[in-house]
């Protein structure tokens, strides 16, 4: 299998890696053509940390002139960036911090020959597995999903996929893909399994797997939708899959619609109850809905462009199995032309979250945070610069204080309006009171640079 298309843009997964790793990969990355890529690394120890980046081509062999020695001190964080130089180059990347532990975002910023800035989008870093679920969505002359694998280890592997249609019949099995030590594949899933290739539309879930019992591989995946490329979130298979799954921001309505994914990680029957919340706590009983999945089958359920802009947050409760989901937004001009399409992986509900901070007087990062309980509940809201050091805390009642089941939504700017107009790099730290009960918040965010919007990852976890 040969790289077909470079699978290097809008890359806005949100795996649910544990809260701390020594080791993160970064299966797709590309510079040069009109891309570069930035790395934000953050210390969550309470140690230093001396780690390498190092970055290998899609045939394996270490690019020691790409990446470098990366020191970062307890609860600090730092930006390494491969500029925009020469023709488009893919590659993959592994930041080894040692004994210490980390967690990090990838920016993937591209531009059109004038400098205009065209997509900029995260991905967090991610651990090693051996199983992995990707969403496939095809439909001939306007979408496709691609997938990009790394091996991570020293050896030579053999890797299999299989493909489920919705309903859960295996449509081919047994694929076997050879992938050389630290080599990486890329191509689209049509072109990887041919027993589709051609035909008007297909739904369904690839299952990359590999038989060892070590932890050898990284992935990630693309769509192409009407000429956009964008990211697909790819779930981990070994973790099992969630009972209950939190999207802390979904939007419907005045150009937007969202599209729920959710994949049955298991053999039976999967069955799930869709809630969502208005900003203010409201239920909306008419967005209620009962969504299931045969074994080893998909689902998608649409929230349509239908009135005015409406944010709401929304959770996945199964009832019956265990599943995986992705949501996918739409933006669509008055003439129905797609303008931008992006997805991110529900997430786990936890207390503490952490979120790179970029602003600049033409950009900056934006939060989203959810209550997930029928209480209400008090958290913090800290803002720490690359030094670790703390430059404010958020005082606001409505940054601080949640009803049972409120959201929020904002930018870093308004939160803390010392940062308007000015460059700062950073991390926001949201945190739970103490005594809140387990599980009570959801995050998620965003970046918007020179006028573009974009997701951005969130680390699970406090500083």
């Amino acid at each position: 299998m040969k790289p077909r298309f470079p699978l290097f843009t809008l890359l806005l997964a949100l795996f649910p890696v544990p809260v701390f790793s020594n080791t993160l990969y970064f299966p797709q990355v590309a510079f040069g053509g009109g891309y570069s890529t930035t790395f934000a690394v953050v210390n969550t120890g309470a140690t230093a940390v001396s780690g390498r980046l190092n970055l290998y081509s899609q045939g394996g062999t270490l690019r020691s002139d790409l990446g470098g020695q990366i020191f970062i001190a307890p609860r600090n964080s730092t930006r390494l960036t491969i500029p925009n130089i020469g023709p488009l180059t893919a590659v993959w990347g592994e930041f080894d911090a040692g004994t210490g532990t980390v967690q990090g975002v990838a920016t993937f910023d591209s531009r059109d020959t004038s400098g205009r800035l065209v997509t900029s989008a995260g991905v967090l870093g991610i651990e090693a597995d051996n199983e992995f679920l990707v969403p496939v969505d095809v439909v001939s002359g306007k979408a496709s999903t691609g997938v990009a694998v790394a091996n991570i280890s020293n050896n030579d592997l053999s890797i299999e996929m299989r493909l489920f249609g919705e309903n859960g019949t295996m449509v081919a099995s047994n694929l076997s893909f050879p992938i050389a030590a630290h080599a990486q594949v890329a191509d689209f899933v049509p072109n990887i399994i041919t027993q589709i290739l051609g035909i008007d539309s297909f739904r369904g879930t690839l299952v990359i797997r590999l038989l060892a019992f070590t932890p050898s591989l990284a992935v990630t995946a693309l769509t192409v939708k009407e000429g956009l490329l964008s990211a697909i979130p790819v779930a981990r298979g070994t973790s099992g899959g969630a009972i209950t799954l939190e999207f802390p921001q979904v939007v419907f309505g005045g150009g937007y619609s969202t599209t729920l994914t959710v994949m049955n990680a298991g053999a039976g029957l999967l069955q799930t109850n869709l809630r969502c919340f208005t900003q203010d706590g409201m239920e909306r009983t008419d967005l209620a809905a009962t969504i299931s999945a045969r074994g080893s089958g998909s689902t998608r359920s649409t929230l349509p462009n239908v009135g005015a802009l409406t944010v709401v947050s929304c959770e996945l409760i199964a009832t019956t199995g265990t599943f995986q989901g992705v949501a996918t937004f739409d933006l669509r001009a008055p003439n129905q032309v797609l303008v931008t399409t992006a997805g991110v992986l529900g997430i786990q509900p936890g207390n503490s979250f952490s979120v790179p901070v970029e602003t600049t007087p033409t950009g900056g990062t934006g939060v989203a945070v959810a209550n997930l309980k029928d209480a209400s509940l008090n958290f913090t809201l800290r803002l720490l610069n690359e030094n670790g050091a703390l430059v404010a805390i958020a005082t606001a009642p409505r940054f601080t204080s949640f009803v049972p089941r409120a959201q929020f939504a904002d930018f870093v700017t308004n939160i803390f309006p010392q940062l308007a107009g000015i460059t700062f790099r950073g991390s926001l730290v949201i945190d739970a009171a103490a005594g809140v009960p387990a599980g009570s918040l959801a995050t998620t965010a965003l970046t918007v640079k020179e006028g573009v919007l974009s997701a951005l990852p969130v680390i699970p976890g406090t500083l």
